[in-house]
């Protein structure tokens, strides 16, 4: 299978009227069917994109701001090119938009997705299930577990509660998650994991740190908006 002829690759172009955690092009590779899912999703506030343009590998290259991204879209390529290209999906979620935390009155686990959380959880059924998820792995808190439960109920899947996912557990022991994140590296199977916002920034550069990653490796991909 061809990179640059089966799959497509996506550069989008973070809007500057957005949250403004980032600025420039992110690019990420998908099947087709990920494409048309991701084309459906739902815009609006809080997506970080302003739009997509679908290049080839090349043209993909040329569109990416910073050398590491053209650096990993290389590696890529050429593993394709030699027959060793071995890939699965891991698709990090931070939870979708729920209740304000200032008006909730019960414990925070406990706060649930608002209306437009609750949509967004149903529009990231079509675009796991593009990519094949088989694994569900989630924080415990009810944002976080109701974010991906859509998915798992239509795919009949069993959902793995990880409390050292939680915000909370974080805020005790920041190396709990990490440690997650490396097992399902080892694990090699597609997976999802729902988590928070605070969690999140660690999550790439820690599993490196934390031993034997069954040759896995964490890489720029596919950044679905919570709220």
């Amino acid at each position: 299978m061809s990179v640059q002829r089966d799959r497509r690759l996506v550069a989008a172009r973070a809007a500057e009227a957005s949250a403004g955690w980032y600025h420039g092009t992110v690019c990420m590779v998908c099947r087709d069917e990920a494409r048309a899912a991701l084309e459906a999703a739902p815009g609006g506030r809080g997506t970080g994109f302003d739009g997509a343009i679908w290049r080839d590998a090349a043209a993909a290259a040329d569109r990416l701001t910073y050398a590491r991204a053209r650096g990993q879209l290389d590696g890529l390529v050429r593993a394709d090119r030699n027959g060793t290209l071995k890939t699965w999906p891991l698709v990090i979620v931070r939870h979708a938009n729920a209740g304000s935390r200032s008006s909730w009155t019960q414990a925070d686990p406990l706060r649930p997705l608002d209306a437009s959380g609750r949509e967004r959880a149903q529009a990231l059924v079509p675009l796991l299930k593009s990519y094949g998820v088989t694994r569900v792995v989630t924080s415990p808190s009810v944002r976080c577990l109701d974010t991906v439960l859509p998915y798992a109920v239509t795919e009949e899947l069993k959902i793995r509660l990880k409390p050292g996912l939680s915000e909370e557990s974080f805020a005790q022991r920041p190396d709990h998650a990490p440690r997650h994140l490396t097992k399902l590296l080892a694990r090699g199977s597609a997976t999802v994991m729902s988590t928070h916002g605070p969690v999140l920034p660690v999550l790439p550069e820690r599993p490196a740190e934390g031993g034997a990653t069954g040759g896995g490796r964490v890489g720029s991909g596919a950044c679905v908006p919570g709220g």
